[in-house]
């Protein structure tokens, strides 16, 4: 588990938080730590750096997304969301047979986004790499 006594270098060269950080933690925030700094701990940062509207860093926030990402590595408390699924129609096309195009999300019919489809490849698992 990360503490405001690890480093930023620390945290973000731990795989899979390093790749995944910016899934959970904006990277512009990220950002606002240079990088001559991210050797100092965590505690350190928060004194040192401010977010934009002039708060300290926000450390306990990013210390929060680490250690989620971390813990669900380690626990394998994540499932893969399988994007080509069996498809029998002899019509569908060798390139988009059984492949999911986009998905809908549960709305309210009176909302906005009642009609709205997001792209499938914002819902590809954090974790999900290519074997």
């Amino acid at each position: 588990m990360f503490t405001k006594n690890n480093n930023m270098n620390e945290i973000l060269n731990t795989e899979p938080v390093g790749r995944a950080a910016g899934n959970l933690f904006p990277t512009c925030f990220m950002a606002r730590v240079p990088v001559e700094h991210r050797d100092h701990t965590m505690a350190q940062i928060e004194k040192e750096e401010t977010m934009e509207w002039g708060a300290p860093f926000l450390a306990d926030a990013f210390l929060e997304c680490a250690n989620l990402i971390k813990e669900t590595a380690e626990t394998k408390k994540f499932k893969y969301i399988p994007l080509w699924g069996e498809n029998d129609d002899a019509s569908a096309s060798p390139l988009t047979a059984g492949c999911i195009r986009s998905i809908r999300p549960f709305v309210s019919p009176a909302s906005p986004l009642s009609t709205v489809h997001f792209p499938v490849t914002s819902y590809i698992p954090m974790f999900c790499q290519n074997s």
